[in-house]
């Protein structure tokens, strides 16, 4: 069995707004981009087959590809309906338990 990080991301744009009262947008974007490496850089072991970031924002996939990701764009709809479309079977069984 293979083991698959995957790792959602917002926009950039959108990421992280609840500091917009602190940080403007280019610090919020900036913050987010090193948070994903270092949860990228976690997720680099023994184990983790692959890691996938699932985002809108090309930036986003950019920096995941940069990192050794597989980068997916999001063609909308939000996170939850890209776990049900593209999810495989056991995801389906376990998602209706939580």
């Amino acid at each position: 069995m293979r083991t698959i990080a995957l790792v959602p991301i917002k926009a950039l744009t959108a990421a992280t707004s609840r500091l917009a009262a602190a940080l403007d947008p280019a610090a919020r974007a900036a913050l987010t981009l090193r948070a994903l490496g270092n949860v990228l850089a976690a997720l680099d072991r023994p184990g983790i087959d692959s890691r996938v970031v699932v985002t809108p924002d090309e930036a986003v996939l950019r920096a995941a590809e940069a990192a050794g990701a597989t980068g997916l764009l999001q063609a909308g709809g939000g996170r939850t309906r890209v776990w049900h479309r593209g999810a495989p079977g056991p995801w389906r069984r376990a998602r209706r338990r939580c």
